[in-house]
């Protein structure tokens, strides 16, 4: 059986927060494209706090990083974006492949690996 991509946003969600390994971590979904990009908050003491994208080419998640800067509160987010070649984007009018949907326990589990992979920095 086959889900309503419109069904399956509905039911994730737009947003979702939690914690692991000591790592604040969230997801949401890019208001007009409707893909998922995930987040990991780095500590102020933590040796990658401050690098900038082209800085942690070296970090494992979908796609690479495609974000990192600081947050209202001086905290440092790193990140990533599932609209990249084969990933299924609702929001885009026309997807020139036959894509996969990242949904939202595709992202947790990829955050989850780049807190592996930062945890170790």
């Amino acid at each position: 059986m086959r889900i309503n991509i419109e069904e399956l946003i509905a039911k994730e969600g737009d947003r979702k927060e939690f914690e692991y390994k000591g790592y604040k971590c969230e997801i949401w979904r890019h208001p007009t494209l409707l893909h998922l990009c995930g987040y990991v908050e780095l500590p102020e003491f933590h040796e990658l706090w401050g690098k900038l994208m082209y800085e942690l080419e070296n970090l494992d998640c979908h796609g690479g990083i495609t974000f990192s800067e600081a947050g209202k509160e001086m905290n440092w987010k790193i990140g990533f974006d599932c609209a990249h070649y084969l990933d299924y984007t609702p929001g885009v009018p026309f997807n020139l492949s036959n894509g996969v949907y990242r949904d939202m326990n595709y992202v947790e589990s990829e955050i989850k690996k780049l807190v592996d992979h930062v945890a170790k920095c």
